[in-house]
């Protein structure tokens, strides 16, 4: 499926905010309000419709891994794994013009100093991102080094976070697919009021729904 961002924004209710800036149909991620599925392809039929994110089909070898929260069945955390690599997935909201990135790498680099490790700004093929080193201790008791690589996008009214993990955070080759799957991820942010740094609220996908739903579900009050 190809997608293109519509040539016309939607009209926005809020008289307060600008108008989303026009941006390449090669541009992404995307926002589900401004963009035209292609006719000849089913529509969100075939992404895992995960609530505020619409995910295409994992790259062959990676599977979706959902954690719910066993109360409200909402998603805790989301992550598209892989023998070696991993790519954790999560969208908060922001104002459309209130920067969210650079604040939350500065949070992400003082969690890591927190941890004792280390955090390293970059450029990425989207900008700034950020290199962690985590000290941690393997289960059978070696000292080991724990890395992961954060990346992002501020959409309308929206970031998406992504942080790379094992081989794709640190080499191009592992991080290419799980990259490609980032910039093809479809947010569905809604138009209602959210306060700044609010979570988007995930959920588990219907049974059964659409071809990308090659997913493992667990809950996170037991193993």
């Amino acid at each position: 499926m190809r997608l293109r961002r519509k040539a016309t924004a939607p009209i926005d209710t809020d008289a307060h905010e600008e108008a989303p800036v026009a941006l390449s149909p090669t541009d992404g991620p995307f926002d589900a309000d401004e963009v035209n599925w292609d006719d000849r392809a089913p529509t969100e039929e075939s992404r895992l419709d995960l609530g505020a994110l619409l995910l295409p089909a994992p790259p062959e070898g990676f599977e979706v891994h959902l954690q719910a929260d066993p109360e409200s069945g909402a998603i805790a955390h989301l992550m598209v794994a892989g023998p070696d690599s991993g790519l954790e997935l999560s969208a908060s909201a922001r104002g459309r013009t209130t920067p969210a990135w650079a604040d939350h790498l500065r949070e992400v680099s003082a969690q890591v100093a927190h941890a004792g490790g280390t955090a390293t700004p970059t450029d990425g093929p989207m900008g700034s991102e950020l290199v962690c080193r985590i000290p941690i201790t393997t289960p059978d008791g070696r000292a080991a080094t724990q890395m992961m690589r954060a990346i992002g996008f501020e959409g309308p009214r929206w970031l998406l976070v992504g942080m790379l993990h094992g081989r794709a955070a640190f080499e191009e080759d592992a991080a290419a697919s799980l990259r490609r799957l980032f910039t093809s991820v479809v947010v569905r942010r809604g138009r209602g009021a959210m306060l700044h740094g609010e979570t988007l609220p995930l959920r588990m996908p219907v049974e059964g729904a659409g071809p990308a739903a090659r997913a493992t579900q667990q809950s996170t009050g037991g193993q």
